[in-house]
């Protein structure tokens, strides 16, 4: 009895292609790179008015840190225009790791 059982366990048998499958039916390579694009391009769109953004945020903090230490708020002005540039780093490095990114993907 049990070498029955190991022996209807342990064999395979073949199936019929009953679902109509054939070589080749997965999403394939090129929907794939098509998928890929569309994010990448969707990525850079974004990326071009985030800086956009970020850039006129940047401007405006700088003149307000300008305003603050030219009014006597030396101090307050020193830590905005700081900050601003620190800020201004901050994207410029990550603008430079997306672009990374996506060039090693294409």
């Amino acid at each position: 009895m049990i070498n029955w059982i190991t022996k209807w366990v342990l064999t395979a048998y073949a199936q019929p292609n009953n679902a109509g499958l054939s070589v080749g039916a997965g999403i394939g390579m090129s929907k794939l790179a098509g998928l890929i694009n569309k994010v990448i391009s969707i990525v850079e769109g974004l990326q071009v008015y985030i800086l956009g953004i970020a850039g006129l945020i940047m401007v405006l903090m700088l003149v307000f840190g300008g305003i603050q230490y030219i009014t006597g708020q030396a101090e307050a002005g020193k830590k905005t225009i700081t900050a601003t540039i620190v800020g201004g780093i901050i994207v410029g490095l990550a603008t430079a790791i997306i672009n990374l990114a996506i060039s090693l993907i294409q």
